[in-house]
């Protein structure tokens, strides 16, 4: 469950004394589930209270009726709780199956006799809350019809965020697993107690999250991600306990339950749990890049059965940035701050692999954890101290700056457009390098500093870009939060090792954008700075020179402006596929 923070002094909140139903049969307190439910509606502001009656009129929900165990077209307004869970694949013949035999046009479907248990549990639960109806996609989306699997799939933002609840099955591995409590019961629920001269002492089993954080099924699956963040309430269930959290408030099962205007409230703490993304909100009415990676560098570490699913499983967390700020997006690239978004790398401690039928430019061309360096994401938060430190830099500089540096200082960026959804159309300057590898994958790295973050063997294969003297070009970033010099330039699959050994150990740099100044993002200490830098997408050709242009993305490469510009370059306009 997500971690918490205290708005009280330490005394405030106490352990919750189980009814002693729940100490034998270890089954869930449904009393306390509504009780939280209440507090929500009744005490909670904005997004916990929001209408969405407009919303609804934009969706044409099946819905599963509880009490007949019927599929049906419900009205606007009807109120519903949401499943998000495992699916695990073991059913997918059993649902197949189901949908064939609906009739098209078909408004009620009555459910098999036995469906699997999570789905069976979740309609018992939804039932004793006191609500009639239940989303869930394996029977709710009709499978067999793609354009009503695709229009579902694309407004998935509105079917979280119009539910009334949704419930998290956590611990399941598929969809046979069942929810902890309704009919499989939690694990270490007894709570000993002892009566002793000082007092009575009672002992409540309490999970350890750092043990079991982004351990779960459930938090390891891509598709259920943007299920958490899209809706406005989540019941959690996991084998040790349940816990609920929505826009104002987090409530555990483990701690007892206080009323009144002063009553002790939790929180989840801010970015604790930033690598579950528990912490993100897709509601803001202001674009944060900051917010675009986290979801990203969030999403890509979840694994997907199938890969053909890579933007379906975050469209309609995509789609629902959009509706707030107006950011469109492009093979889940945002059409704002483009340049930026370009130029993601892989996570340090990740090797990515080439994901086919996605284009190399986008995050969804690759299979791996996906992210973007500190220093762009926190490039708006030290703008101003950032153009601070370059004045003092420049006051010390003792060189003018030549022809070839003015002019990538004042064209800043490369012109970019996108053809149809898979092709960018790039005017900029390029320059073919050389690269050697500097080791293969799982070899040790040399000459890290005791306090490197770096990781100690090579993930990927690491390779240098050297200049024309063979001598490897220096590269003072780094990968990780805090700048640090490294000896390669940056690392890939041992599959595009090849590539580049077959052309000869030669690759081609394309200019993306120009910083005055980039800052990394250190935990203790005064920030580390360095002043101008580009950026550059590596890229590979099957010829050299291709007489159409067409290239694909291999990787990303911050370099020194002086060592950019030493580079032969010419100007041409490359179609990166």
């Amino acid at each position: 469950m997500p971690t918490t923070k205290q708005k009280v002094d330490s005394y405030g909140l106490l352990p919750r004394k189980r009814h002693c139903n729940e100490t034998t049969d270890a089954r869930l307190n449904y009393a306390v589930v509504n009780e939280w439910l209440h507090i929500c509606t009744d005490e909670h502001s904005g997004l916990c209270r929001s209408t969405t009656t407009f919303k609804r009129r934009m969706l044409n929900l099946r819905l599963i009726d509880v009490l007949s165990r019927e599929v049906r077209i419900v009205e606007d307004n009807t109120s519903y709780v949401a499943l998000s869970y495992v699916w695990g694949g073991s059913h997918r013949n059993d649902i197949d199956e189901f949908w064939k035999e609906v009739a098209p046009g078909s408004k009620n479907v009555i459910l098999p006799d036995r469906l699997p248990q999570t789905i069976e549990d979740a309609m018992v639960f939804t039932g004793t809350i006191n609500q009639r109806y239940l989303w869930v996609d394996a029977y709710c989306i009709n499978q067999m019809v793609e354009e009503e699997r695709r229009s579902q799939i694309a407004n998935m933002h509105l079917v979280f965020e119009c539910a009334f609840l949704t419930v998290a099955a956590m611990d399941g591995q598929s969809a046979d697993a069942g929810l902890c409590g309704v009919l499989r019961s939690f694990r270490n629920y007894q709570q000993p107690q002892v009566k002793t001269s000082y007092g009575e002492f009672m002992a409540t089993y309490v999970q350890d999250i750092w043990a079991c954080q982004g351990s779960y099924p459930w938090e390891t699956r891509a598709w259920t991600f943007q299920e958490l963040l899209l809706s406005r309430r989540v019941l959690f269930f996991n084998e040790f306990s349940m816990s609920l959290r929505c826009s104002s408030e987090f409530f555990s099962s483990i701690l007892r339950i206080e009323r009144g205007p002063d009553r002790p409230r939790l929180e989840q703490c801010n970015n604790y749990f930033w690598e579950n993304g528990f912490d993100m909100k897709l509601y803001d009415k202001d674009w944060s890049f900051l917010q675009y990676d986290t979801f990203v560098a969030n999403y890509t570490r979840r694994t997907l059965s199938n890969q053909n699913d890579a933007l379906f499983a975050c469209e309609g967390a995509f789609n629902q940035i959009t509706a707030n700020t107006g950011v469109g997006f492009v093979q889940g690239m945002p059409r704002a701050d483009f340049h930026l978004a370009l130029l993601w790398k892989s996570h340090h401690e990740c090797m990515l692999i080439r994901r086919e039928h996605f284009p190399s430019w986008s995050w969804t061309g690759w299979i791996g954890r996906i992210e973007h360096h500190y220093c762009l994401d926190d490039l708006t938060q030290y703008m101003e101290n950032g153009q601070t430190e370059r004045r003092k830099h420049l006051a010390k500089k003792a060189r003018y700056w030549t022809p070839q540096e003015q002019s990538v200082m004042e064209n800043e960026e490369a012109f970019i457009t996108v053809d149809g959804h898979s092709t960018l159309r790039i005017s900029s300057q390029a320059a073919t390098v050389n690269v050697s590898r500097v080791r293969s994958k799982g070899h040790k790295m040399k000459g890290l500093a005791k306090e490197s973050e770096q990781s100690p063997l090579a993930v990927g294969d690491h390779w240098a870009i050297v200049d024309d003297e063979g001598q490897r070009v220096a590269n003072e970033i780094g990968e990780v939060a805090r700048f640090e010099s490294i000896d390669y330039s940056f690392q890939v699959c041992p599959h595009i090792s090849k590539l580049l050994e077959h052309r000869g150990g030669k690759c081609d740099l394309l200019f993306i954008k120009y910083f005055p100044f980039l800052g990394d993002s250190r935990r203790r200490g005064p920030r580390k700075w360095v002043f101008d830098y580009v950026g550059c997408l590596i890229l590979d050709r099957k010829e050299h020179h291709d007489s159409r242009g067409e290239a694909k993305r291999i990787g990303f490469v911050f370099l020194k402006l002086e060592d950019w510009i030493a580079f032969d370059q010419r100007t041409e306009v490359v179609c990166v596929i």
